[in-house]
């Protein structure tokens, strides 16, 4: 029975029933020991003497055989005991009710349990837009968090019927394919809350983390307690992760929807500005920046420590108050070091104001939790290509068209970066990549000017190319371009006249104008400091 005992409790599945250490086994191993060398404890049968030697070389074979696998337990329990966690991917929840609608759910407990970890001080946790590249439900978990280099793995999934939930969870060792952790959870849909915060709580204990009082102050932390609000919430993001003009609508709506459920939720402001602080908001710059430091500033006055509320005001700030909106984001980041966006949105502040060396720390700080995130490895590629690093900046640039070969801005910057390194023949080879992304207008547009601009570079090289591209930002009222074309064709003055344009009508195409290198023969020009002084002001 003391031999059955000690084996069930080695194999206990629940690894706070097993043997916590080497030492308490090695105890109860000897004193099995001890009891079966006591002479009482011999067997005794009226055998004969070659019977009796057989039995008592059975049992001493049977201890040393139990001492041997207690070795190896031992051994495997001091590994495991001094096995450090300190990174993990939260992969997408699998939605197995099968209704789309219900995605949301799945989606939002996903962020929320990467929210709660990522703001503990000494785990390293990969941010949604990387782990949700493997929202496929057959991957092999072992595989990705090989691939995001991540010690341990949680997988999940979801099923919902009615106003009821059932959700399973798994805690993996990527190293070797054992279970740290899993349970199951039936609860009503209105206990979402209270899911969403057990979960990272019951990892933190599994993975043997020693957490600071900051972060057991940060994970007892209560966003809500109105479920209504929370579900709202999770549909927001959900809606604002699209990054559409529909889905930015939608996401205002329910994030204005939780606010009007908990009008004390910070994080429901905190969302409301991040959907207008993004740049495809369907509005007008200067109403979307209005709202957005209007909601930021009231999230920030409900909750101080939210690392999302600092990083929207932040944003709200950038383009009025680059002081501020610094101290915001360093605000941010010292509560939140996991926190992607406010490592992305600084680095590219950082970059407006000439500090390329910060920015790409900032945007490699990013990268590390989030590195299968098309926007920030965009992001990357163009402070580099600010910092006049072009051949990193086109590198960057086809990583985020290879995580997504649709988008037409990726390609338009990517021939953008070409053209200023003046790989003409690379702008005419890739130019092509276009067209399939066009409708059928556009096609035709695009076929016609392909063939000008091929038979410019050709008969009259670089000149002919930027007058061909003149031609067409006039034809287009493309202010952006005919003052990149003026100023390539040492047209100052013109250049200078259409900046002006730009200036008093949307200004905010010139964030980046002190660091283009579109206008870099600009620079020495006094017209070009007193813009920058007047774009500072305003």
């Amino acid at each position: 029975p003391e031999l059955e005992r000690i084996i069930r409790k080695c194999l206990e599945k629940d690894p706070d029933n097993r043997y916590q250490t080497a030492r308490e086994l090695l105890i109860d191993l000897r004193n099995l020991k001890r009891d079966s060398s006591h002479p009482s404890a011999v067997y005794k049968s009226p055998t004969t003497p070659l019977a009796a030697y057989r039995t008592n070389a059975r049992l001493y074979f049977a201890i040393a055989g139990i001492l041997l696998i207690g070795v190896l337990i031992a051994y495997r329990l001091l590994w495991v005991s001094s096995a450090t966690f300190d990174s993990i991917a939260v992969l997408p929840f699998v939605n197995t009710t099968k209704d789309p609608s219900t995605d949301y759910l799945s989606d939002g407990i996903t962020e929320s349990i990467i929210k709660n970890l990522s703001q503990i001080s000494q785990l390293r946790v990969m941010a949604p837009a990387t782990v949700f590249r493997y929202k496929d439900p057959g991957v092999d978990p072992l595989k990705a968090g090989h691939d995001l280099k991540v010690k341990a793995v949680l997988t999940g999934k979801l099923f919902r019927q009615g106003d009821r939930m059932m959700i399973s969870t798994d805690l993996m060792n990527v190293s070797n394919g054992t279970e740290i952790w899993g349970d199951q959870y039936e609860r009503p849909v209105s206990d979402l809350l209270w899911i969403q915060e057990e979960i990272p709580k019951e990892i933190t204990n599994k993975l043997r983390l020693k957490l600071t009082g900051e972060d057991e102050k940060q994970l007892a932390k209560h966003t809500t307690t109105n479920a209504d609000a929370y579900q709202l919430y999770l549909k927001g993001r959900f809606y604002w992760n699209k990054r559409t003009d529909e889905g930015i609508r939608e996401a205002i709506e329910y994030f204005s929807q939780a606010i009007g459920k908990d009008p004390s939720y910070a994080l429901a402001y905190s969302g409301l500005a991040d959907c207008y602080c993004v740049d495809s908001a369907p509005f007008p710059f200067d109403y979307r920046m209005a709202r957005a430091s209007e909601a930021s500033q009231k999230a920030v006055e409900l909750d101080a420590d939210s690392a999302e509320a600092h990083t929207s005001h932040a944003c709200a700030l950038s383009t009025t108050h680059m002081k501020e909106s610094e101290a915001e984001y360093r605000k941010a980041i010292s509560l939140n070091q996991n926190y992607a966006t406010a490592h992305q949105w600084y680095g590219e502040l950082l970059c407006q104001m000439g500090r390329q060396d910060e920015a790409l720390a900032q945007m490699n700080q990013a990268l590390s939790v989030d590195p299968l995130s098309l926007i920030i490895n965009f992001s990357t590629g163009m402070i580099y290509y600010y910092g006049e690093n072009y051949d990193a900046a086109i590198a960057k640039i086809r990583t985020a068209l290879e995580l997504d070969p649709s988008r037409l801005d990726t390609i338009n910057n990517l021939l953008n970066v070409l053209q200023i390194k003046g790989d003409y023949a690379a702008v005419i080879r890739e130019a092509p990549k276009l067209r399939p992304l066009l409708p059928p207008d556009g096609q035709a547009k695009f076929d016609k000017r392909f063939a000008e601009i091929q038979n410019a570079y050709k008969t009259g090289g670089e000149e002919a190319y930027w007058k061909t591209v003149l031609r067409w930002s006039q034809e287009d009222n493309d202010l952006m371009q005919m003052a990149a074309a003026y100023t390539k064709l040492n047209d100052k003055d013109d250049a200078f006249s259409t900046l002006e344009k730009i200036y008093n009508t949307k200004h905010i195409d010139l964030e980046y104008l002190r660091v283009d290198p579109k206008f870099k023969s600009l620079r020495s020009d006094p017209r070009f400091t007193d813009l920058l002084t007047r774009l500072q002001q305003s």
